[in-house]
């Protein structure tokens, strides 16, 4: 979108690693170039962002008195945006045989149900709240852990997104997991399969989209239905004490 604009010239984007602001740069022939963008490109950009920003992002305009970078005359505007993205990586192209405590593709979140997981012997660490990541076995690994010992392991249709400003830290990305959670609460599954991380720009701005898919564990090979899932949860909140 702004490379069609008149009196464009460039744009970079900062974003902090781990933190949770992102700042836009754009860079114009003149002051009304900027303003025109401002009052009419600007608002769209704003509404096709309005997903993955918490706050109305703040616009300054400055002119360029030196630069190193490249050939700017000295009178070119600078229009800053300051754009806050909520609490949500590192980018892993292919699941790995061998997982590790980062998440990527293939990892596994599991809800913390002690009966269960001694059952099968999984490990896992705390990720937050009732759920925790496991260690050393990516999905498909663990696929057939449970196979092994009788119990049935499904994978649910259906993708789970949850996508952030700029390039997002192991924090961030957790923290978008922790999100999806919360808002798919009531479906009573106990485990998420990270399925995708892709980093993608819009307007120069980076951004990161996350998916995953429910899976859930359980003995027999029908699936529980919602009810029978939540007293299973039930259970395993009582087992927790």
């Amino acid at each position: 979108m702004l490379r069609k604009q008149t009196g464009f010239q460039d744009a970079i984007a900062f974003a902090i690693s781990g933190g949770t602001d992102v700042i836009a740069i754009s860079i114009w022939d003149s002051k009304e170039h900027a303003e025109a963008y401002n009052s009419a490109g600007y608002p769209e950009v704003v509404k096709s962002l309005s997903k993955v920003l918490d706050e109305t992002p703040k616009v300054r305009v400055s002119h360029v008195i030196s630069s190193t970078i490249r050939r700017l005359p000295p009178l070119n505007v600078l229009m800053g945006l300051e754009r806050r993205r909520p609490p949500l990586h590192v980018y892993s192209p292919v699941a790995e045989r061998s997982m590790t405590s980062q998440v990527q593709i293939g990892t596994i979140l599991i809800e913390d149900r002690p009966l269960m997981t001694r059952a099968l012997d999984i490990e896992s660490e705390p990720s937050g709240g009732n759920w925790s990541l496991v260690r050393s076995l990516n999905g498909f690994d663990l696929e057939h852990k449970v196979h092994a010992a009788g119990w049935s392991f499904f994978f649910m249709a259906g993708e789970l997104k949850a996508r952030f400003l700029g390039a997002a830290s192991e924090k961030n990305l957790r923290k978008a997991l922790m999100r999806i959670l919360a808002r798919m609460k009531g479906q009573n599954f106990n485990c998420l399969e990270v399925t995708r991380i892709s980093a993608e720009h819009f307007a120069g701005v980076p951004y990161t989209i996350v998916s995953a898919h429910w899976r859930h564990i359980q003995e027999g090979c029908r699936l529980e239905d919602v009810e029978q899932r939540g007293a299973q949860q039930k259970a395993a909140e009582w087992a927790r004490g």
